[in-house]
């Protein structure tokens, strides 16, 4: 009986070493990564300007060559911030080019299901336009829908844009 009761102990003892040892991060100096943080730098893009390249400019699949010369140059600050677009075409080739891409304004990461968490995979535009980013450090592209109201507004606009950026 001893011998059993020597054994639980030293299995008890065993146990807890076993379960200490394993908790807990290793370093506490270290924290996990801010996605909103790398996001954010990347969107940035070292303070340069997004470029589109030739053609890279889509309306409902079908290249929109009048945007050949068009860039985007975001700042910002933890999930929110501002851009100015440059190269947007003449209103005389796309008559409703504010609704497109207004010439400057802010913009903010969307929300996220829980309140207070970003949804780092959308963009939102001081105008009210939800856009889906995806960034890297090679690449930033931007879909979003302009809604066809009927309104002489968006005639020539309506539809999906995709706008790509190569770094």
């Amino acid at each position: 009986m001893n011998k059993l009761s020597n054994l639980f102990t030293a299995t008890t003892i065993f146990a807890l070493i076993i379960f200490i040892s394993c908790g807990g991060k290793d370093d506490p100096g270290t924290t996990e990564p801010d996605p909103v943080a790398e996001r954010l730098a990347l969107l940035l893009n070292g303070g340069t300007e997004w470029a589109v390249a030739a053609g890279a400019v889509k309306q409902d699949g079908i290249a929109a060559t009048e945007w050949d010369n068009f860039g985007l140059k975001f700042t910002g600050s933890g999930s929110s911030g501002s851009y100015t677009a440059t190269g947007r075409p003449a209103a005389s080739e796309v008559p409703n080019v504010d609704v497109v891409w207004p010439a400057s304004g802010t913009w903010s990461f969307g929300d996220g299901a829980t309140a207070g968490e970003k949804d780092i995979s959308k963009i939102v535009r001081s105008d009210g336009v939800t856009m889906a980013a995806s960034v890297t450090s090679t690449k930033l592209s931007l879909t979003f829908t302009i809604e066809d109201t009927g309104a002489g507004r968006m005639q020539g606009v309506a539809g999906t844009w995709v706008f790509e950026f190569p770094n």
